[in-house]
């Protein structure tokens, strides 16, 4: 079953392969998206990084704007803020990029917030949002959402964000124990960190007291070779990229592209987990201690 699944995943979520110039210019439909839109909060965010991600290919804005019905110009003055598509470009957009049905649902409920002025109809459209991510991941997740006698998997909503994994980390410090401490430390809404702590006491993985939460001794471990978990961790790359581009020189961002023999990444590897496991072996210490999040990714091109 969960190959079977992974397989899915590969075809449906990972679908794409950078095609060369040659294949657009030939008329073939447009490149997917290495990541799938559900993991973005800002349709332009969605757009720019398909730019780059096919940068390489000569023609590429000129097809978007044809595909929406306007000037090459006015496609980057979308892209930079400066104006915005209409819901008919939008939908011209989204059937280029080969949008299902379901990812043009959230599409263009990201547009829709993006244009919406009142704060009470972008929290309307931020849980539709919400709702859109969740299907997509029961979706995609397959077994991951179910538990081994057949019934829903409880903790199934811990994976739809990294707002869950965070907030019941927060927990964990002293004096972060309520939903406007929290909110305060996470950058998040105060109603949202109040959605995920009612979830996270149904998966009984916390509890309140006297308008005091705190984490409960029940724990659960994902599986990491599930299409569920990997889209979790995509939820935290999308995140790290928010938090680079908000300022560069915090923690630390970067990768290298190298060669190395079968010994030496095996060495590397092993490395690697020994690091992680001293991280994890820390005493917690003070209490001015931030949600931290550690993401590695070691494998032969």
């Amino acid at each position: 079953m969960e190959r079977a699944v992974s397989e899915w995943y590969s075809k449906k979520v990972l679908r794409s392969a950078k095609p060369s110039a040659d294949s657009v210019r030939s008329g073939e439909s447009a490149a997917r998206m290495p990541y799938p839109v559900f993991l973005y909060t800002d349709y332009r965010t969605f757009l720019k990084t398909y730019c780059e991600f096919l940068s390489t290919v000569r023609g590429l804005r000129r097809r978007l704007a044809e595909a929406a019905n306007c000037q090459p110009s006015y496609l980057s003055q979308v892209l930079q803020g400066d104006a915005d598509f209409s819901i008919d470009q939008l939908h011209g957009v989204s059937t280029y990029l080969g949008l299902s049905d379901q990812e043009w649902d959230y599409f263009r409920e990201l547009w829709l917030w993006s244009r919406a002025a009142s704060q009470p109809l972008k929290l309307t459209i931020e849980k539709k949002l919400a709702a859109l991510r969740e299907q997509y991941c029961g979706a995609v997740g397959g077994p991951a959402n179910m538990a081994s006698d057949g019934t829903p998997n409880p903790y199934a909503k811990f994976t739809t964000s990294w707002h869950h994994s965070a907030i019941y980390v927060a927990l964990e410090i002293p004096g972060v124990d309520n939903v406007a401490e929290i909110a305060k430390r996470l950058e998040l809404r105060s109603k949202r960190v109040a959605e995920v702590l009612a979830e996270l006491e149904e998966m009984k993985l916390a509890k309140q007291t006297n308008g005091v939460w705190s984490q409960t001794t029940s724990t659960f471990v994902m599986d990491r070779f599930s299409p569920t978990f990997q889209i979790h961790r995509m939820f935290w790359f999308m995140r790290s990229l928010q938090k680079f581009l908000e300022n560069p020189k915090h923690g630390y961002h970067g990768g290298v592209c190298f060669a190395a023999s079968p010994k030496q990444f095996s060495e590397i590897q092993h490395n690697i987990q020994q690091m992680v496991f001293e991280i994890l072996k820390q005493p917690a210490q003070g209490d001015t201690r931030a949600v931290t999040y550690f993401n590695v990714d070691l494998f032969e091109v």
